[in-house]
């Protein structure tokens, strides 16, 4: 096993992946998450959720808000969140911290895409500021079935 598949005995892991009927459509994202102890899933949850006029870009961005509003600002366990969509995955830990110093606007001073959801997930975050979170990118060529199964999730109920 490589460093990206190893997983603690005691922790939780979140995956989370959106679909769009491109440029704009019908959309989807879905969220699974498991809370391991002792190495063997204890709990396991599926959120699947629909809109009619969307991006991918926004369900993605809504999935991850969706996600941390379902972590308790107390977990004990650490926290892997894993996306295939860096967008996201960047968003949450390498830009917001000079979004907000430029009061949400971008490096060229345009405002951030989705800002309201984005403003909703630093705030999220500030709340789950004692949780041990950490985010990873599920690399391009990994044979990742769990990654596999929330976005095959997602699509199903654009489909639907």
């Amino acid at each position: 096993m490589n460093a990206y598949e190893t997983l603690p005995q005691d922790c939780i892991v979140a995956y989370y992946s959106g679909h769009s009927e491109p440029p704009r459509g019908k959309a989807a994202y879905a969220l699974t998450i498991r809370r391991i102890v002792g190495g063997k899933t204890v709990k396991y949850w599926e959120i699947v959720m629909k809109a009619e006029d969307s991006t991918l870009a926004e369900r993605e961005v809504a999935a991850l808000l969706h996600l941390l509003n379902c972590l308790r600002p107390d977990e004990p366990l650490p926290v892997i969140i894993r996306s295939d969509y860096a967008f996201t995955l960047r968003g949450a830990t390498e830009w917001m911290a000079n979004w907000k110093a430029r009061d949400w606007k971008t490096a060229d001073k345009k405002p951030v895409s989705h800002a309201v959801q984005w403003m909703q997930i630093a705030d999220r975050l500030d709340v789950l500021a004692k949780v041990r979170l950490s985010f990873q990118l599920v690399p391009p060529k990994a044979d990742d079935g769990r990654n596999a199964k929330v976005t095959a999730l997602a699509k199903q109920e654009v489909a639907a």
